[in-house]
């Protein structure tokens, strides 16, 4: 525990000092390094408890469907608030760094989403490092995307909007995605958002030391680590669909990006949406003062949460046809 020693936020909500107080706990815990296999192990059951505030886990309103499917072959789920669309539907790449985290850790997220936004929401079970490394992540969010846009909720036909987003890895895998998508001539989303993205793998933004210490989540040897894992043949960890920051960010859709003042990859959201606007790309941005990584999880606890989700969804809604 380091709550004693480590910034507290002055003018955030109160219901947020629980937040900090458990994701402090949770990233606190000693560590097994004895080996890869124990290192994944302990992050994967820690994915597991993020989004349990008090030790309770968030539950989804009664008119809320979750459907298991297959899309592509991508185990994935349909989570469909009471009101949403069939044929508006936003696919969904959770975060984890790229070794961790399912769609089940992030219902109460995408249930909110597909409330404020109207929509189906496509949330993925991509595989993950170490076991299957780049590109395999990649190529499920391409198939997934794909069979998406044709395949709703209740087996119907092609949707009539179709959105992309995705959290910190997942924003990565996102924005990775829209590039390749673009760079095969395939359909892109009309809009895209993401969540405390990583868009340098790299390590190239200045925000990982200047948020050091106040990111409870995110160490610079634990991103190395991740990368590591998840980068495992001779691909440049510069290439595009690694790190999208340094690709061509020309000819892509209108994207939200949210982050939070006190994470690491803060400057990974400013730098990327300064090269897309540059290059013609339209990019809005939300930096919310003192919020940690993926505070937006924490919608069924936190004000701020709820707030941001809100600011997401009717960005994306302006571009439903």
């Amino acid at each position: 525990m380091m709550d004693d020693v480590s910034p507290q936020p002055q003018n955030a909500s109160p219901e947020y000092a629980a937040v900090l107080e458990h994701v402090r706990e949770l990233y606190g815990r000693p560590y097994d390094t004895t080996s890869v296999e124990t290192i994944i192990a302990q992050s994967r059951a820690q994915a597991g408890e993020f989004t349990c505030v008090g030790g309770a886990e968030p539950k989804l309103q009664s008119t809320t469907s979750v459907t298991q499917v297959f899309a592509n072959g991508v185990p994935a789920e349909w989570v469909v608030a009471e009101g949403a669309r069939e044929d508006t539907r936003l696919l969904w790449v959770h975060g984890g760094g790229w070794i961790c985290g399912a769609p089940a850790h992030y219902r109460i997220l995408t249930e909110a989403l597909s409330a404020q936004c109207r929509a189906s929401v496509l949330a993925i079970n991509y595989r993950k490092a170490p076991e299957h490394p780049y590109p395999a992540g990649l190529e499920d969010c391409e198939a997934a995307w794909l069979w998406m846009r044709d395949t709703g909720p209740k087996g119907t036909a092609t949707a009539r909007t179709a959105w992309i987003a995705g959290d910190s890895a997942g924003g990565n895998l996102a924005l990775a995605l829209m590039l390749r998508l673009r760079e095969r001539g395939l359909a892109l989303p009309h809009a895209a958002a993401t969540i405390g993205a990583a868009t340098d793998l790299t390590c190239g933004s200045t925000s990982l030391e200047t948020r050091a210490a106040l990111d409870p989540e995110i160490k610079p040897e634990a991103l190395d680590f991740m990368v590591r894992c998840y980068v495992q043949d001779s691909t440049p960890i510069d290439h595009p669909h690694v790190s999208p920051l340094h690709g061509e960010l020309h000819g892509l859709p209108p994207t939200f990006m949210s982050v939070g003042d006190w994470e690491v990859l803060l400057d990974d959201t400013l730098r990327y949406a300064e090269k897309a606007r540059a290059a013609g790309s339209p990019v809005e941005t939300k930096v919310w003062p003192e919020m940690i990584h993926v505070f937006e999880i924490f919608v069924h606890a936190l004000p701020e949460a709820r707030a941001s989700v809100r600011e997401i969804s009717a960005f994306l809604r302006q571009y439903e046809n």
